[in-house]
C-alpha cells in the first residue's frame, strides 16, 4: 500500500536553505539537487522502509530513519497505522544531525 509523504516545515526550510546555498554558485546544480532530494523523498510512497535506522539509541527507539542523498541526510518517521511518512529534517552529511533532532 502506498504511503502518503509529508514534508514538515523544518524539512522544507532545510531544503530551501540547501538550494539557496548551492544556487549561490550554480543555479542549475541547485535545481538538480532539489529534484534529486524530492525524488528520493517521494519514493517513500512505495518504499517507506528503505531508510536505515540511526545508530543513536534514542532516535532508533523513537522510530527515526535516515536516507543518504549525495552529501545530505534526510530523517523521517513512519506512521504505519496511517500509512504516512513524515520527513523531519534534511541535513548536510557533515553535520551531527542527531544533535538537532
Amino acid at each position: 500500500m502506498k504511503y502518503r509523504v509529508f514534508i514538515t516545515e523544518p524539512a522544507n526550510e532545510d531544503l530551501k536553505n540547501i538550494v539557496a546555498y548551492i544556487a549561490a554558485d550554480n543555479v542549475d546544480a541547485a535545481l538538480k539537487m532539489h529534484d534529486k532530494i524530492m525524488d528520493v523523498l517521494t519514493g517513500l510512497q512505495d518504499h517507506p522502509n528503505k531508510g536505515a535506522y540511526p545508530r543513536n539509541k534514542r532516535l532508533k527507539a523513537e522510530g527515526y530513519r535516515k536516507l543518504a542523498i549525495d552529501n545530505y541526510i534526510a530523517t523521517y518517521r513512519l506512521s504505519e497505522e496511517k500509512n504516512e511518512a513524515y520527513v523531519i529534517r534534511v541535513f548536510h552529511g557533515a553535520m551531527n544531525y542527531e544533535k538537532h533532532i
